[in-house]
């Protein structure tokens, strides 16, 4: 995994913000992995979503690895340190959680806006994660 750090408008906090990204392929299209990680004191990535897409997805242009936003499916992971569900009993372990993102492609700007996240359960095609292929 690679840490993607970034710094995000002030309106945001003055806190470093840090992420975790991977990058696989899957029946050839890219998945991009953004986790929320237990260092990160800064804007979660689900309220970070769309500015750390966008700048991870520059890397990727840059580095040649894709073209085309479209490409591109992104999953936002929370770890279950993160997770808190008030029906469970004190201690009691949540799952991690994985979400599909779905962002507009602003082509004027160059950037995705208005992400829109879908859970994805243990049957979804997208998280057969032993058939993706490590790239970053």
């Amino acid at each position: 995994m690679k840490y993607h750090t970034m710094l995000l408008p002030e309106r945001f906090g003055r806190h470093q913000n840090v992420y975790g990204v991977e990058v696989f392929l899957y029946v050839q299209r890219l998945i991009v992995v953004l986790h929320e990680l237990p260092c990160n004191q800064g804007t979660s990535i689900t309220n970070a979503a769309d500015m750390v897409a966008t700048d991870v997805l520059r890397g990727l242009i840059e580095n040649g690895w894709v073209s085309d936003p479209e490409v591109v499916t992104w999953i936002e992971h929370y770890p279950s340190s993160f997770q808190f569900d008030a029906l469970q009993p004190i201690g009691a372990c949540v799952a991690d959680t994985w979400d599909l993102i779905e962002f507009e492609w602003d082509a004027v700007a160059r950037k995705y806006r208005s992400p829109n996240w879908r859970p994805l359960s243990g049957d979804s095609d997208l998280l057969p994660k032993t058939a993706w292929v490590k790239l970053i």
